[in-house]
């Protein structure tokens, strides 16, 4: 059955499955699905909480078009899920095993799936910028290693970017609390939790977005430089 995001006393039901997805030119830096005239903005932090904790039948009732940003992380709905409780069903559960390799790119920006017998992430990022230094982690996915090593990581963006953003009224609701914001002089008013926060947060953005498939998967994903 599948992930359905709803809103609270009206129509709308959306699936949330990539035949959804809101085209990247109307949803810069986050993931969106549109049904109709119903939108729903920044779901990747909930869907990466989802995927890494197996939940794969749920109901989400919504009263905004937005998720809540919370911290910037995954932590929150992670324990939310956690207080909440899940039920086995008597289904068997799909998988999809990778069995040969998978590849796309897109200008500087790759993702290669390769067979493997887990969820496996292998992430470079380089941007090429003297404000963010390049960082590599590779990171077998399950609920423990999510909720330990990738949940608690923020988003992030450079100090000229979140101007830009906010000109264009979008990331209203960001600050220095809920987003690492990168200045000349590093991360301002706030401090990182992992000396490679950075790198996690997009392995987090990325398990979110892989879940739109429609199941988890089976594979090794080596990821470079790929955002939403």
């Amino acid at each position: 059955a599948p992930v359905e995001l709803k809103f609270v006393g009206e129509a709308p039901v959306i699936k949330a499955s990539v035949e959804y997805l809101l085209p990247p030119s109307r949803s810069p830096r986050r993931t969106a699905l549109i049904q109709g005239t119903a939108e729903i903005h920044t779901i990747e932090h909930l869907m990466a909480a989802l995927s890494s904790l197996g939940i794969d039948n749920i109901d989400i009732q919504m009263d905004n078009n937005e998720l809540p940003g919370l911290d910037g992380s995954a932590s929150g709905f992670v324990e939310a899920l956690e207080k909440a409780g899940t039920a086995s069903q008597e289904k068997q559960k799909y998988i999809y095993t990778v069995k040969e390799p998978i590849s796309i790119q897109e200008g500087p920006s790759s993702i290669t799936i390769l067979p493997s017998k887990e969820f496996k992430i292998s992430y470079t990022l380089n941007y090429d910028h003297s404000l963010l230094e390049p960082q590599f982690l590779e990171i077998a996915v399950n609920a423990e290693s999510f909720k330990t090593e990738l949940a608690p990581a923020r988003t992030f963006c450079l100090e000229s970017e979140a101007r830009q953003l906010q000109s264009q009224g979008l990331g209203l609701g960001a600050n220095y609390e809920n987003t690492l914001v990168v200045g000349t002089e590093g991360v301002i008013k706030n401090r990182l939790r992992f000396k490679d926060e950075f790198v996690r947060h997009k392995i987090l953005d990325l398990i979110g977005d892989l879940y739109l498939a429609g199941c988890s998967i089976f594979g090794h994903v080596i990821a470079l430089r790929s955002g939403h």
